[in-house]
């Protein structure tokens, strides 16, 4: 059958939704059966705050920050982003005082994201001492992200 006008924006609206939420709760159960030490899983477990940055304030929080960086290119709009930002929202209470997590939402501040060469959503940038040490697009595991940064620190 096919969908058009209305019912059809409402049907994929309801599937993109959808589908954050399921990989929301599939990335808590794998984390939870990982066999992680307790410990571990109550650092995952606790939400940590993801400072919002933006073209005045990238340069400061990100290139002079003095501890490694991860920034997470996204905008409002996009699917894969709002399912993005739980999994960094977990991972960034673990690596408190190691590393930084920022956001930068795209819409608001494109000259940073458009100097940095950003052009899919989400981009995920780890930077070290004001200088890209690792980029990547697209939506990731925690798994992944936590290779992402181990792997460059």
């Amino acid at each position: 059958m096919k969908m058009t006008g209305k019912i059809a924006t409402i049907a994929l609206a309801a599937a993109v939704a959808g589908s954050a939420a399921l990989i929301a709760r599939s990335e808590t159960r794998s984390e939870t059966r990982s066999g992680a030490d307790p410990g571990a899983l109550s650092a995952l477990a606790r939400k940590a705050e993801i400072q919002d940055v933006n073209d005045a304030t990238f340069g400061k929080a990100v290139l002079k920050s003095t501890s490694p960086v991860l920034v997470d290119f996204y905008a409002d709009w996009c699917g894969p982003c709002r399912a993005q930002g739980p999994v960094l929202e977990r991972l960034a209470g673990s690596y408190e005082g190691r590393v930084k997590f920022v956001k930068l939402n795209v819409d608001m501040a494109g000259k940073t994201a458009s100097k940095l060469g950003v052009e899919s959503l989400p981009t995920l940038m780890l930077f070290d001492r004001g200088k890209i040490k690792s980029a990547t697009v697209g939506f990731h595991d925690s798994a992944a992200v936590r290779e992402l940064i181990e792997s460059n620190l």
